[in-house]
């Protein structure tokens, strides 16, 4: 619940709390110039002596978003001062505080619950990057762990928002902690990237994105410090389309994890989040079933190049997503002669995060990710 003293978030704090999580990524606006935040310096993830791992993201409005990979919990931090922080009791709310974060160096103390404990930074090195995409040439960064040796390596797709190379950081935190090797970029027509920002999933648009996506994966591949034969695309919502694309133009995906991702075509997704007013509205699963079932598929259709996956492909799902209608995608995923691995969260909506319907409006209430959402994908890729 909203702490006393703190109005219930406005429209505002909805779009923001959106903007922040859409595929799980920060945004920023398409054609404008790349600009790091401030607090970029105190961005990474944080490993505790019990193994846990905390990762403090820059977000569009220039603060920090933290984030529990071993609880979900997830908060965006208050600065109040140099390299001091807090935290309410969910994601938007801050009042009344229910803790504290101080980073000093390499040093991040968390104090909660009546806690105080201590991480240290997990050493990487980060490198600015230039690639070849769809007849554009995109600009990103390689966040890679500082350990000798050859390491698995993900590029991350974005979503539809027009995002830069910062505004995965979340994502690229907790797989770098894992030892892997992680290059994200500035989207076309975003930041230092040229083209043209689309947002609409036309053809020719999923095209380009997943070209430029494996012109990410052929950068990972000519690195000293990747294992060519363990590179995977990793991204949410869009990227659904987008990474199954890539794989059948390329033999450079070895794997790909998706979240919230469609397995229908763009006519079929837009008809149910048409429906649900994008999280703004929770129809009845009667009018659900009555407007798909006689619609048919329009606009890019993903199916053809989900038949011809053979790789291993993890999908993660809210099942209370109102973007995206999560059924009729699980339903066409376990069609497929590849057998991905699904797994399906209960009270969790379009950003896995655990609110009860999945509404837009519980975005800022909300206080973690679904339970065991890190833990699958980090055992998976254990396994695969």
């Amino acid at each position: 619940m909203v702490g006393a003293g703190t109005p219930p978030a406005g429209e505002a704090e909805v779009r923001l709390a959106a903007a922040v999580l859409v595929a799980l990524v920060a945004v920023s606006g398409a054609g404008a110039a790349y600009r790091p935040s401030p607090l970029l310096a105190l961005d990474g993830a944080y490993r505790f002596s019990d193994g846990t791992v905390v990762s403090l993201a820059a977000t569009p409005d220039g603060g920090l978003l933290y984030t529990d990979t071993r609880t979900g919990d997830l908060r965006q931090l208050k600065q109040v001062g140099v390299g001091r922080f807090r935290f309410g009791p969910a994601y938007l709310v801050r009042r009344p505080t229910r803790g504290t974060i101080a980073v000093t160096g390499r040093r991040l103390t968390l104090t909660a619950a009546g806690r105080t404990r201590t991480g240290l930074l997990v050493r990487v090195r980060r490198a600015r990057v230039s690639f070849q995409g769809a007849g554009i040439r995109l600009v990103g960064k390689v966040t890679s762990p500082s350990t000798p040796g050859r390491h698995p390596a993900v590029a991350i797709v974005h979503g539809s928002e027009a995002a830069d190379r910062d505004g995965s950081d979340l994502l690229a935190n907790f797989y770098s902690a894992l030892g892997y090797v992680v290059l994200t970029y500035d989207k076309r027509g975003v930041g230092e990237s040229g083209g043209t920002y689309q947002e609409f999933p036309s053809p020719a648009n999923v095209q380009n994105l997943a070209t430029d996506a494996v012109g990410a994966l052929r950068t990972l591949a000519a690195r000293n410090d990747v294992d060519p034969a363990d590179i995977g695309l990793v991204g949410g919502s869009q990227a659904g389309w987008i990474i199954p694309r890539a794989a059948t133009i390329s033999p450079l995906v070895h794997f790909a994890v998706i979240t919230s991702g469609p397995a229908v075509s763009v006519g079929e997704q837009g008809l149910y989040a048409g429906l649900t007013g994008q999280g703004e509205t929770n129809p009845g699963q009667e009018q659900i079933h009555e407007q798909l079932a006689s619609t048919q598929p329009s606009g890019f259709d993903p199916r053809a190049d989900l038949a011809r996956l053979s790789i291993p492909t993890l999908w993660l799902f809210g099942r209370e997503d109102k973007t995206v209608y999560v059924p009729q995608t699980v339903a066409v995923l376990e069609r497929l002669p590849s057998r991905p691995t699904v797994r399906v969260f209960p009270r969790a909506g379009h950003f896995v995060l655990d609110t009860p319907h999945g509404l837009s409006s519980e975005l800022p209430h909300a206080h973690r990710f679904a339970p065991g959402f890190f833990a699958t994908i980090s055992a998976w890729l254990a396994t695969h």
